[in-house]
């Protein structure tokens, strides 16, 4: 959700553990308006017509909403950061889709 800087130079894929690492986080929490440089996933699924939301995205997004505190990033993002995750999550569960890159 708002990954606006997620390309192949900012995160490591492991074959031989199958394992995904993610770097550099610094537009993870985008407000709207903010520079999109690339989401290198999120337009994988849309190019494989795969935007609709599996069982266990649609209930992270439950976890999340539902939580008092964001899962306990309430007070670690500005209020502004906090306010547009909260409002990604709530248009994403109520669309069952991902939301397009930017």
């Amino acid at each position: 959700m708002a990954q606006q800087d997620r390309h192949t130079g900012n995160y490591r894929w492991d074959p031989a553990a199958g394992t995904l690492g993610l770097i550099d986080h610094g537009f993870a929490f985008a407000v709207p308006g903010a520079r999109c440089n690339a989401s290198c996933f999120v337009e994988w699924r849309h190019n494989q017509g795969e935007t609709d939301l599996i069982d266990w995205e649609l209930a992270s997004l439950d976890v999340l909403i539902h939580s008092n505190d964001l899962h306990g990033l309430v007070g670690v993002l500005s209020d502004e950061q906090a306010s547009a995750l909260h409002d990604r999550a709530c248009r994403m569960r109520a669309n069952g889709t991902i939301l397009d890159g930017g």
